[in-house]
């Protein structure tokens, strides 16, 4: 986009500020008494997510998006994932069986580094090489009590890395969830390649003390097509993964849970590896596997009635087996936190943290790190507190972050957001934030062989100076019921990036007559508008739909010139949009589809497509449920990503399958 056009954005983001705060005034005037029919059950959501401790959804000066447990139970989804398809602003492409792209606001890569994902506030980003294996974090669909986003910046609540959004999976206290619980769910593709997902759970009480639930989910997914059509191509995928929770007897004053986790993965691959030799690339096949766990503990402690102290704790550890090399890393966190009230009345979060990762990794002739070994060290220190300024109906939120660790030895990521809460029924917001993507021991550390020519081999070299990414970002929403049971939720963002990592030419290294150095020559801007709707005016019929058009504006300094990173922004969608309905058919009966459409990517060659889910689920009495569905139902085969690191493209296929769930 041009200079012109990037000042009309933020003059749009200005402009629109403006109105919805003069347009509510007699819009809340108009409302008189409330009807509490007229707000839709997502405005009386609780997000936790936004500021670190229990909010009203529709107070939440950010741009937030909640996936209910009656959400996932609509889409049919079989990988929480899949689920992020229906929020605005998320790009989810699904690679192959087992590997997805998850980015918010552009940049999607195989290992997208500015998206923070957390499950249960625990983070599963990883320094190895900044990213997030998705296939390790296969959960049980069940355990799952809603998936919180945050578009935009996160990081005066939750540091480095929410730079672009962050994700939070929250999962069910088991002390909501009872007895015994299976659902398994078979499926097969068109091209007849059979695939199961097998979740049964037990939760019973401990007398006097609280609550345990175990859950075991295995899973086969079905292998994905190649583009190339090769017979033989098979990306089938296994997992099997044990759960484990247990949550303190309810109490006013305490409490205490504890979470652990064991997984083993094992997936087939076609690895495509560079030669000297034309055509400059050797087909091999294998296999990727990986293997680990966690535990996690969380302890909630009233010191008064307006205060609390949390203190939360981890600690994980992985083995990972792909393309040869084989990876061992491990970390571990501790963080406490004080909720309290300034002057009476200013909501406050404040706490400090600490964490260590260690990483270790074995590599090969094409992926190699030097050293080969690293333990890095977090600190870091946050507050936040929100201001009644005006009648408790005008808010202003400040907050940062201050952090130093082994990559970068200081970032401050402050945040400011002006909120007007009139009504029940409107809310509109402004915000200003900083957020920073630092570096890892990938960037540091990692060199990557990713061609062959008869010059020599191409490969990405390391920078061990490589500086934090940084952003500069302005947002605005509003959140209106102008009818009774709709629910229209809108922001607007303007972006700005600088030291974004590069890849330029350079002096040849070892085996790499080609090199392309990492740098931080890059610069972008990013504007658009994101859109969510609800509608449902009675228990039969609820209408979901949701808009997201972006605008990226590319540029690299002189001395740093990459013509690949001018295209960065082709590799994310610009418009994305999906719409979504639940009718019970009859007593008992439920029909659900969506649609859910991507435009083209033509930086990797993807056309634009669309995607159409739909099932049917029939419940004969309380506690038994069928469900039929088929994914993909208007399209047998479509491509929604290039091919992964070393891989081969492939495309998603038809499925059919059925669901049998049981509560006992």
């Amino acid at each position: 986009m041009s200079e012109n056009g990037c000042g009309v954005m933020k003059k749009t983001i200005a402009i629109a500020a403006t109105i919805f705060s003069f347009c509510s005034s007699a819009y809340a005037e108009e409302q008189g008494d409330i009807d509490s029919d007229a707000l839709s059950g997502l405005v009386k959501t609780k997000i936790y997510t936004a500021s670190k401790k229990e909010e009203d959804l529709h107070r939440s000066p950010s741009a937030t998006y909640v996936i209910t447990e009656a959400d996932l139970k609509q889409m049919g989804v079989r990988h929480w994932p899949d689920a992020l398809r229906s929020v605005p602003g998320i790009q989810v492409s699904k690679i192959n069986s087992s590997k997805w792209v998850i980015a918010s606001r552009g940049f999607g890569e195989q290992f997208s580094n500015k998206l923070l994902v957390l499950i249960d506030d625990r983070p599963i980003y990883t320094t190895l090489f900044s990213g997030v294996l998705w296939d390790q974090q296969d959960i049980p669909i069940d355990d799952i009590k809603q998936i919180e986003v945050i578009r935009g910046p996160g990081a005066a609540l939750w540091g480095s890395n929410a730079v672009n959004g962050v994700i939070n999976v929250i999962t069910k206290s088991s002390n909501e969830t009872s007895g015994n619980h299976l659902n398994v769910t078979t499926g097969i593709t068109d091209g007849g390649h059979m695939g199961e997902v097998v979740e049964a759970s037990h939760t019973g009480l401990i007398k006097g003390v609280g609550s345990a639930r175990t859950t075991l989910r295995l899973n086969s997914e079905n292998s994905y097509k190649a583009v190339s059509r090769d017979p033989a191509y098979n990306d089938e995928w296994q997992n099997a993964s044990g759960n484990f929770r247990y949550d303190s007897a309810p109490d006013a004053d305490k409490s205490l849970s504890v979470k652990a986790n064991v997984f083993a993965n094992d997936g087939e691959q076609t690895y495509v590896f560079p030669t000297l030799a034309a055509p400059f690339a050797t087909t091999q096949r294998g296999g990727e596997t990986s293997k680990g766990g966690y535990v996690q503990g969380n302890l909630t402690k009233n010191v008064s009635k307006d205060s609390q102290i949390t203190v939360r704790s981890y600690l994980d550890y992985t083995n990972w087996k792909y393309i040869g090399a084989e990876a061992d890393f491990a970390n571990m966190g501790l963080e406490a936190q004080y909720d309290s009230m300034l002057f009476d009345n200013w909501e406050t979060v404040s706490g400090v943290g600490y964490k260590l990762a260690t990483n270790s990794i074995d590599g090969t002739n094409v992926f190699f790190y030097s050293p080969d070994h690293e333990t890095a060290h977090f600190l870091d220190a946050f507050f936040q507190t929100k201001i009644p300024l005006v009648e408790k109906k005008v808010f202003l939120t400040l907050g940062s972050k201050v952090e130093t660790n082994t990559y970068d030895p200081f970032e401050l990521s402050p945040s400011a957001k002006l909120s007007w809460e009139p009504s029940p029924l409107f809310m509109s917001w402004v915000s200003a934030s900083q957020a920073h993507r630092i570096p890892s021991q990938g960037s540091n550390s990692l060199t990557t062989i990713v061609a062959g020519s008869p010059g020599g081999y191409v490969g990405l070299v390391p920078n061990k100076n490589f500086d934090s990414e940084d952003l500069t970002a302005y947002e605005a929403g509003v959140r209106v019921n102008p009818l009774k049971g709709l629910h229209v939720d809108t922001s607007v963002f303007h972006d700005e990036y600088s030291n974004l990592r590069t890849f330029v030419p350079g002096p040849a290294i070892g085996t790499v007559a080609i090199p392309r150095y990492i740098g931080n020559y890059g610069a972008a801007k990013n504007q658009g508008i994101e859109i969510a709707a609800t509608y449902q005016t009675s228990p039969r019929l609820r209408l979901n739909a949701a808009y997201s058009h972006h605008e990226f504006e590319f540029s690299t300094d002189p001395s740093g010139a990459d013509t690949v990173f001018l295209t960065s922004g082709k590799k994310s969608p610009r418009d994305m949009w999906n719409a979504r309905a639940s009718y019970e058919v009859i007593d008992n009966v439920v029909l659900n589809g969506s649609v859910y459409y991507s435009s083209s990517m033509p930086a990797i060659g993807i056309p634009a497509y669309t995607k159409v889910d739909t099932n049917l689920s029939w419940s004969p009495m309380e506690d038994l449920e069928f469900v039929v569905g088929v994914d993909n139902a208007t399209d047998s085969l479509h491509p929604e990503y290039s091919q992964p690191i070393y891989g081969v493209r492939t495309e998603a296929p038809r499925l059919y399958y059925v669901t049998l769930k049981i509560d006992m």
